[in-house]
C-alpha cells in the first residue's frame, strides 16, 4: 500500500543509541521539538543497489552544509496510489519493493556501559528487495493514459450544442475536468519521470491553461484530415514545403479551435518539428499561444505518419465481426477486419481530395505507403487485415498471449514482438536488446513453438503457434 508519509532516512553506524531510549540523558526528541514514543519507532533497512548507493552516496557527502542539515535523501521518491504497491524512484529509473521475513538475521550494536537500563526491544528481521522494472511497465504506463483520459481529456461529453460536441474542441471550450500538472500526475503514477515523459511524448497529449490534456486519436486524425484539405486548397503539394504559421491559422478559424492545440498536434506530423512543443515535466511559462516560434516557420509534411495515422483510423472504427475460435462451433470472438484492397481505398480517399491527379496520389502513397508484400492484385482481393488493439489485451504475458492466439492460429515473430514489447521492454521501445530478447526468448520458450511455412512466392518463414491448448 502506498503511503506519502513515508521518509527515507540514512542511519549512521551508532545512530541507534539516539533512536531508543538507552539512558535517562538520551534525547527524548526529535529535531522538530516532538516527543518520541520510541515504543512505537520502528525502521527498516535498505540494502540499495550499487548505481543507486553511489547516488546516496555523493549526496550526502556533497558539502559538510548539506548533510548536516537534512537527513532526508532527495534521490528518490516513493510513488503510487493508496490502494498501489508503491515504489521508489529515480529520475531514470523505477525499483519495486518487497518485503521478506528473514529468521537467519542478527542485529550487532556497539558495546554499552553495564550500569545502562536497557528496555528488550522487539526485533522483526524484515528485509526489503529492490527489484528494478524500469523496462518491465505492465500496466504501470497505462495509468497515465487512464488518469488523462478519465479526468482530463477533450471528449466533447461536456459540450452543450452538437457543433461542440463533433468538434470535441472550441474558444469557448469550459471543460470542467479542466488541466493536470506533471507533478500531480507523477504522484499518481507508479513510474520515473523519465519514463513518464516518453509516454506522453507517445500519445497525443498538448499542454493548455497550464497543463496536460489528452485528445482522441479519432480527433486528432479529422483534425490533420482538416489540415491535408487546407493545404491543397492553398494550392501546396503534399510533398512541398509550406509556412505553418497560414496554415494554422485557417485550420484554427475554420474548425473554431484553439491554435494552441491545432499547432501542437501538427507538429507531430512534420518533418521539421518545433522542439519546444515537445512535452517537459517543467510547467509552461506561456500559453502555446503567444509566440513558440510557429509562425514564420517553414516545414514540411510526415506524409508516412500521416497515412498510418489515418491508417489506424479506419481500423480502430471498424463494425466488430464474430468469427470462431480455433474451429469450435461453440466459441465466438470479435474481430475487427477488412480486406486490403478496402482498407486502401479507404485509405486514399480520406488522404487525397478529388482535385488531385490520380497519378500524383499514385505516386505520393506509393512513396509512403509499403505495399511490396501485396503487389499482386490478387493478394489484395483476397488477404484481409486483423486489427488488434492492444489496449484491449491482458499486462499478463501468459494471458496476452492466450489473448492473441485466440485471434490468430500463426504470428511472424517480428509481429509477435510488437505487443510482448509494452510488457517486457516498455512502450516507447527503449529498452536493452539484450534484456528484451533474454525475456523474449523465455516466453517464447514456454508458450511457443516455431514452425517453417512457405509463401506463395515459394520463401520460407518461420511462424509463432501456441505450444498448449488454452
Amino acid at each position: 500500500m502506498a503511503s506519502s508519509d513515508l521518509t527515507l532516512r540514512f542511519i549512521s553506524n551508532l545512530d541507534h543509541l539516539n533512536l531508543y531510549n538507552f539512558s535517562g540523558d538520551s534525547p527524548n526528541h526529535d529535531d522538530s521539538g516532538f516527543e518520541i514514543d520510541h515504543s512505537k519507532t520502528s525502521y527498516q533497512l535498505l540494502q540499495l543497489p550499487d548505481d543507486l548507493l553511489s547516488l546516496v552516496r555523493s549526496q550526502l557527502y556533497q558539502s559538510p552544509s548539506s548533510s548536516s542539515s537534512s537527513n532526508n535523501l532527495s534521490f528518490g521518491e516513493l510513488r503510487g496510489r493508496p490502494d498501489d504497491e508503491i515504489v521508489l524512484t529515480t529520475s531514470d529509473k523505477t525499483l519495486s519493493l518487497r518485503s521478506i521475513q528473514n529468521s537467519n538475521s542478527v542485529m550487532i550494536c556497539a558495546s554499552l556501559k553495564d550500569d545502562l537500563s536497557l528496555n528488550v526491544l522487539k526485533i522483526v528481521n524484515e528485509t526489503i528487495l529492490l527489484e528494478e522494472i524500469t523496462y518491465f511497465p505492465g500496466d504501470r504506463l497505462d495509468d497515465i493514459r487512464k488518469i488523462l483520459t478519465k479526468n482530463h481529456s477533450y471528449s466533447g461529453e461536456t459540450d452543450v450544442s452538437s457543433t461542440n460536441k463533433r468538434l470535441k474542441i472550441t474558444n469557448r471550450d469550459k471543460d470542467s475536468s479542466g488541466s493536470i500538472s506533471f507533478s500531480q500526475l507523477s504522484d499518481q503514477v507508479r513510474a520515473s519521470d523519465l519514463e513518464i515523459l516518453n509516454y506522453l511524448n507517445q500519445q497525443f497529449v498538448v499542454r493548455l491553461d497550464g497543463g496536460l490534456r489528452i485528445l482522441s486519436q479519432d480527433y486528432v486524425s479529422e483534425l490533420v484530415e482538416g489540415c491535408l484539405a487546407t493545404i491543397e486548397e492553398l494550392s501546396i503539394d503534399l510533398e512541398d514545403e509550406f509556412e505553418l504559421g497560414s496554415v494554422i491559422e485557417i485550420v484554427a478559424e475554420r474548425l473554431r479551435l484553439k491554435h494552441s492545440v491545432v499547432v501542437q498536434v501538427l507538429n507531430r506530423f512534420l518533418i521539421n518539428r518545433l522542439d519546444s512543443l515537445s512535452i517537459s515535466k517543467q510547467e509552461p511559462g506561456a500559453n502555446v499561444d503567444d509566440d513558440y516560434g510557429y509562425q514564420n516557420f517553414r516545414t514540411r509534411l510526415d506524409l508516412r505518419l500521416i497515412l498510418r495515422l489515418i491508417g489506424l483510423s479506419i481500423l480502430r472504427n471498424l463494425k466488430p465481426i464474430k468469427t470462431i475460435v480455433n474451429n469450435d462451433q461453440k466459441i465466438f470472438k470479435s474481430i475487427q477486419s477488412i480486406s486490403i484492397k478496402e482498407f486502401i481505398e479507404n485509405l486514399r480517399s480520406r488522404t487525397f481530395s478529388s482535385s488531385i491527379d490520380q497519378d500524383r496520389q499514385e505516386s505520393i502513397f506509393k512513396k509512403n505507403f509499403d505495399l511490396k508484400e501485396y503487389e499482386s492484385s490478387s493478394r489484395l482481393e483476397n488477404f484481409r487485415m486483423i486489427y488488434i488493439q492492444i489496449e484491449n489485451l491482458s499486462t499478463e504475458p501468459k494471458q496476452r498471449i492466450s489473448q492473441l492466439f485466440e485471434i490468430r492460429t500463426k504470428f511472424r515473430i517480428e509481429e509477435f514482438k510488437r505487443f510482448l514489447r509494452p510488457l517486457v521492454g516498455n512502450h516507447t521501445g527503449k529498452c536493452d536488446d539484450k534484456l528484451f530478447s533474454k525475456r523474449f526468448d523465455e516466453l517464447m520458450l514456454k508458450y511457443c513453438r516455431k514452425i517453417n511455412c512457405k509463401l506463395c512466392s515459394n520463401k520460407q518463414i518461420t511462424l509463432l503457434t501456441s505450444r498448449n491448448k488454452w
